[in-house]
């Protein structure tokens, strides 16, 4: 028998989300919570897609928002026109490999009891820890500096958030937030060269972010001497 989509919403209500709130959203459910002494909000998505007869399971991730860092990056964000200027999360983590060899596609009742045990067990082992332990700015500062941009939990792969992870150890006056600033720059700068050389006047929203990073970090590359648009 197919499944309707109050059968799939009352299988999620059995999930233990701890103290979260839950809200259902746009072709997924949201579990939040804020906590004003850390200035951090968290939130995690679990989106699918509607079939005929059936729900695939497409998203799951955490997001973490740090309200000292978007509010150093939000207006930048807003000024250069970046996607996202008022929402964007700092950083952010799917947990989609861990549902690896789950049905997704789910169309029976068995099917959602499965998935959600399989959901609370990565709840539990996976997603729990890496927010206890990142909900700390202090300690995404120190896994920013330990790690390169491959081997980082987080999603910091394009040049926007590449710039958030120097407001971290920029914020926490971590010893590591000149050279990495060194790093970070220019890779951006490199990143952008290529984008521009391979797409020309449709690379514009790369150099926005670039222009967005030189003036966000202006003094402290300044400081360094780093000749930001030179080479």
């Amino acid at each position: 028998m197919p499944i309707s989509l109050d059968d799939f919403k009352n299988g999620m209500e059995r999930l233990d989300v701890r103290d979260f709130h839950k809200k259902k959203i746009w072709h997924g459910f949201e579990y939040f919570k804020s906590d004003r002494k850390k200035g951090v909000k968290v939130s995690i998505i679990l989106g699918y897609n509607e079939g005929y007869d059936n729900f695939h399971i497409d998203s799951f991730f955490a997001s973490l928002y740090f309200k000292s860092i978007e509010s150093a990056r939000c207006p930048l964000l807003n000024k250069y026109h970046i996607v996202g200027g008022n929402t964007v999360s700092t950083l952010t983590h799917s947990f989609m490999k861990e549902l690896e060899g789950c049905e997704l596609r789910i169309s029976q009742p068995e099917h959602i009891e499965i998935l959600v045990n399989k959901i609370q067990s990565i709840l539990n082992e996976k997603v729990w820890p890496f927010i206890d332990q990142y909900s700390n700015i202090e300690e995404v500062a120190k896994e920013i500096a330990s790690k390169n941009r491959d081997e980082s939990p987080f999603n910091f792969s394009y040049p926007g958030p590449q710039a958030a992870a120097m407001l971290f150890l920029k914020q926490t006056n971590h010893p590591a937030y000149e050279e990495k600033l060194m790093e970070t720059v220019n890779h951006l700068k490199q990143y952008v060269i290529g984008d521009v050389a391979k797409r020309g006047p449709d690379a514009e929203d790369s150099v926005r972010v670039l222009k967005m990073v030189e003036e966000q970090l202006h003094d402290d590359l300044e400081k360094v001497g780093n000749e930001f648009y030179k080479g």
